[in-house]
């Protein structure tokens, strides 16, 4: 595992970012209850969807509950979600009302869904568009992993096992544009070959994936269908502070809103003092701080997420003075893992990105590739050079040192010891939740990159450093030591509070 001690510090840096009633108690007001929207939910056959209702009352406990056992309902902190199970038949479910209850009050909603029936192939280049521009998730035993249209003609395509193309190996990623022949079946995917689709409707595909130079295979395909988790009741971080002797200490303090979700958070380092408020509208959170004394940049840094159904970040964009840095593409699995992101520069070109494997709930390995720039720059000390760019080490910068592409293969191993509270520390985060160090490190806490992985890394020690923990009653982390044998003096270690 490759160990990231000193993120934590340089995202400091860098973001610098029921009570008991007497008898003579006055009587209580009357119970009071909403929930919107209250009209009718109606489901399609393949129940892709998912809906959220909010609930408001002056009650301290509530209840949603469905009268039909397909239509599923899960409580949270303020509201529910409503999902349902895919129908395959050709009638539909006996219709469900789902009833909320708090105190004396009920609000009911009525729930139906539509029968399976048959979808006609579609007869257009653009219905067969709209009717594709899905993420297709393939079987567990399949060496792809999903196949993602968009109505404009683009394609992302990953996999278990390497693509080969052209100009470059050890490619886990594809995306590219695709072109739809006359009759309507065949695909033509950029550096991937050719997709021959006999069947697309009710949230399902069938596919035959044709690689240039490779063996045509078969492949039934299901439109991505997130997995909506129950509400946690673990506790929420709420100040993690580093003890670093040679770089200073830092803290970060986080508050919620009334909804549980992360709402502030609070950095101090070195005398500063930074708060980023995170905004929350609909289908969107962002926020933005002046980069101006700590990251040496003046002006104002914004990052947007853009959220799926699921509330998940589907995209994001990286802003500096209105300008577009980065834009990221994130691709989940239905357990709400991420599983891939990519990187674009502010043209548009792919600048990087990772793909990550999940095995029981936590992140065992990624691969990643970024472009890789070299120069001739250089640091001066005591009359030496040393340059940015001396990959092969000899101390001197040449022909030799060039590359266009950097790659990291990284493994991380874990405990039995369960993650509790959710927390992904940043000395030990998987590549995966860092496409942008600062920025997405956050995202990751805020909540909007999938789940966390469930169980806490290995503690260990090797010759790169050891790492251990300290728990508390509840089994919740309360402090977490990085030691480095051949030079204590780097030693440090951060603490953590919840509520």
């Amino acid at each position: 595992m490759r160990m990231k001690s000193k993120i934590f510090t340089s995202f400091l840096l860098a973001a610098v970012l029921l009570s008991g009633c007497k008898k003579d108690d006055p009587a209580p007001d009357k119970a009071t209850l909403s929930v919107s929207p209250q009209t009718a939910i109606a489901f399609t056959a393949a129940a892709t969807e998912t809906f959220t209702v909010k609930v408001v009352t002056n009650q301290p406990a509530w209840k949603a509950e469905s009268s039909q056992s397909w239509c599923k309902v899960a409580a949270g902190e303020g509201q529910f979600t409503v999902s349902a199970d895919p129908n395959t038949s050709e009638t539909a479910p006996t219709p469900a009302v789902i009833t909320v209850t708090a105190g004396s009050e009920k609000a009911t909603i009525d729930v139906t869904q539509s029968a399976a029936g048959k979808e006609q192939y579609p007869d257009t280049e653009a219905k067969l568009k709209q009717a594709i521009a899905k993420v297709w998730t393939f079987a567990e035993s399949s060496n792809y992993v999903s196949l993602e249209f968009t109505t404009d003609g683009l394609y992302t395509f990953l996999s278990k096992t390497p693509f080969t193309r052209a100009a470059e190996n050890n490619i886990y990623l594809l995306s590219g544009a695709y072109s739809v022949a006359a009759d309507l079946h065949e695909l033509t995917l950029s550096d991937f070959g050719k997709i021959t689709i006999s069947d697309v409707g009710n949230g399902k595909a069938s596919m035959t994936i044709a690689p240039t130079g490779g063996t045509p295979s078969a492949a039934e395909l299901d439109e991505q269908r997130f997995v909506t988790p129950p509400a946690s009741a673990d506790k929420k971080i709420k100040r993690v502070e580093s003890k670093e002797p040679t770089e200073g200490n830092g803290a970060i303090e986080y508050s919620y809103d009334a909804n549980r979700r992360m709402s502030k958070i609070k950095v101090t380092q070195g005398g500063l003092t930074l708060e980023i408020p995170i905004n929350y509208e609909d289908g969107k959170v962002w926020y933005q701080f002046e980069g101006g004394e700590v990251l040496g940049e003046p002006g104002v840094f914004k990052v947007t997420y853009t959220l799926n159904a699921a509330g998940l970040a589907r995209s994001s964009v990286i802003q500096h003075k209105g300008v577009v840095l980065y834009k990221i593409y994130y691709t989940y699995n239905n357990q709400r893992q991420l599983v891939s992101y990519r990187m674009t520069d502010n043209a548009g070109k792919l600048d990087g990105f990772c793909n990550a494997t999940w095995v029981n709930g936590n992140v065992v390995s990624t691969y990643s590739e970024s472009v890789h720039t070299c120069d001739g720059s250089y640091d001066e000390y005591d009359g030496h050079k040393y340059y940015h760019h001396d990959h092969n080490g000899d101390g001197i910068f040449n022909q030799e040192d060039i590359i266009t592409r950097e790659t990291d293969h990284s493994t991380y191993s874990y405990s039995a010891r369960e993650n509790k509270g959710g927390y992904m520390y940043p000395i030990v985060t998987p590549d995966i939740f860092g496409s942008s160090d600062v920025f997405d490190q956050l995202g990751q806490w805020i909540g909007v990159l999938g789940v966390s992985c469930k169980h806490l890394m290995s503690e260990h020690a090797d010759a790169d450093g050891a790492l251990t923990y300290q728990f508390d009653a509840e089994g919740y982390p309360t402090r977490i030591d990085v030691s480095f044998p051949e030079d204590p003096s780097d030693n440090w270690y951060i603490l953590q509070t919840y509520e």
